[in-house]
């Protein structure tokens, strides 16, 4: 009896020891991917870069997709890109140095792709929304499609709505919770090129950077807006503060009060930014210089340049 209960013992140690030690190697995994980005690098396809040391960021992998990759969105061990008239084109990047092709379906133009569940959403220019089963990546099939009145630049899914950027026709607003059939139940209409939802607002690139109340989504209303020097192109919202890529570089907005927000900081990337993303304490920019810029934002107020990487087409930029 008692070697019965000696041997329970050590099976539930090695049980427990185990499972810590898996455990361990998930949060490594999770801490390692976390210095990964990933960018759309439009006719040259992605590229990944390990930002582990940000003054020394390294070009890691690349896959030149037929297309021209103009948006990525990473879920799991997938890239999603939007691939222009190639449609949608699925990378995995299980190994990081060698992505490879996993699954691809066509679509008109897709310029812009937003991953939720089992689902991709991409952003298909004058075809509006196309809705795919991404269920098996390597399989993926369109199950809905809206027609929106105008551009489909970009989309952002929150909860049962995906908020679409349709250019001309403004911020179109559309019930995805039967993804078969999606419709429409919202619009502000004014000219809207980019879109980030968090919490119940919507956060545009409009003719100025804009802020619109989205909790009620069938009726999107303004709260407040900024102008900024020139032509925004792409925002990034993290915690408090909207970063946006303006002709006149880097923009930071402090959005703590959405019916106050207020420019607190300023980088000028010299050449016009054109695309954001943030991560800790760094923000990822790209030029029309073909650079890839980081910038040390711990102080919002004081942007400091930490390094950049030439001659490198970005058109979208996101992390792990």
């Amino acid at each position: 009896m008692l070697k019965k209960v000696l041997l329970i013992m050590i099976s539930l140690i090695f049980i427990f020891m185990a499972g810590n030690m898996f455990a361990n190697e998930e949060v490594n995994t999770q801490e390692e991917n976390k210095n990964i980005i990933v960018s759309a690098g439009g006719s040259e396809g992605i590229f990944i870069f390990d930002v582990s040391n940000p003054t020394k960021p390294l070009q890691i992998g690349h896959l030149d997709t037929v297309g021209e990759a103009k948006d990525v969105y990473i879920s799991k061990n997938y890239v999603y890109v939007a691939d222009g008239k190639n449609g949608l084109v699925v990378v995995d990047i299980s190994d990081l140095t060698n992505p490879r092709q996993a699954g691809h379906l066509d679509t008109e133009n897709a310029n812009g792709v937003y991953v939720s569940d089992n689902y991709a959403y991409v952003a298909d220019t004058k075809n509006g929304l196309v809705i795919m089963d991404i269920s098996e990546p390597e399989n993926p099939k369109m199950v809905g499609h809206f027609e929106t009145d105008g551009y489909a630049r970009e989309v952002y899914v929150s909860g049962n709505y995906a908020y679409i950027a349709d250019d001309y026709e403004g911020l179109m607003i559309v019930n995805i919770s039967i993804p078969k059939n999606p419709i429409k139940i919202g619009q502000w209409k004014n000219i809207t090129l980019d879109v980030y939802v968090s919490e119940n607002y919507a956060f545009l690139i409009s003719w100025k950077f804009v802020i619109i109340d989205v909790s009620n989504p069938e009726y999107p209303s303004i709260v407040e807006w900024l102008n900024t020097p020139n032509f925004g192109d792409d925002l990034y919202v993290s915690g408090n503060y909207a970063y946006i890529a303006d002709d006149s570089g880097l923009f930071i907005m402090d959005i703590s009060d959405p019916t106050n927000p207020k420019q607190v900081g300023h980088f000028d990337t010299d050449g016009k930014a054109q695309e954001v993303y943030v991560s800790d304490n760094y923000a990822y920019v790209s030029d029309e210089k073909q650079r890839l810029i980081i910038v040390d934002v711990s102080d919002v107020t004081n942007p400091v340049l930490v390094s950049n990487m030439s001659g490198i087409t970005l058109y979208e930029i996101t992390g792990m």
